[in-house]
């Protein structure tokens, strides 16, 4: 009975660590999977009447090795979506045209040295329009028609 309950966790092992490459859950199906594994050896050994050594000294310490780089990488993935965009650019005084239309209530699109940045005005501005930064927060560009 605990060899095929060993084998079907052993087998669910490695279909929630195939799970984990094609969706992204954050690391919970490669804890799962693990989790699943450890135990399934473990009543694989356990219909033997013994604990061999292999157990102790290779699938133990793979078990914690791969749960400490799984759990430092969804950190580090954490910390990433996290932080903030900075750009080292300074446009505020530059000259650039609308290429989407910017209302009061929705950013649109300006054109500054060949690159396409988002704009926000307090003024509707016309898509073709030459407009100037008055502005600069992070990635966004507050705007004014130029004259």
């Amino acid at each position: 009975m605990s060899v095929d309950v060993a084998s079907l966790l052993i087998f669910l092992s490695f279909v929630f660590l195939v799970l984990e490459i094609f969706f992204a859950s954050g690391g919970i199906f490669t804890f799962v999977g693990l989790t699943s594994f450890i135990i399934g050896t473990y009543f694989l050994y356990i219909g033997m009447h013994e604990l061999p050594e292999v157990f102790l000294y290779v699938i133990m310490p793979l078990f914690f090795a791969t749960l400490i780089f799984v759990t430092v990488m969804v950190i580090l993935g954490l910390k990433a979506q996290r932080t903030s965009i900075k750009t080292k650019e300074n446009l505020v005084g530059k000259s650039g045209t609308c290429i989407k239309d910017i209302t009061k209530q929705s950013p649109g699109q300006i054109e500054i040295e060949g690159e396409i940045w988002t704009a926000y005005s307090d003024n509707d501005i016309k898509s073709g329009q030459k407009v100037k930064v008055i502005k600069q927060e992070s990635l966004k560009l507050f705007v004014t028609k130029e004259e």
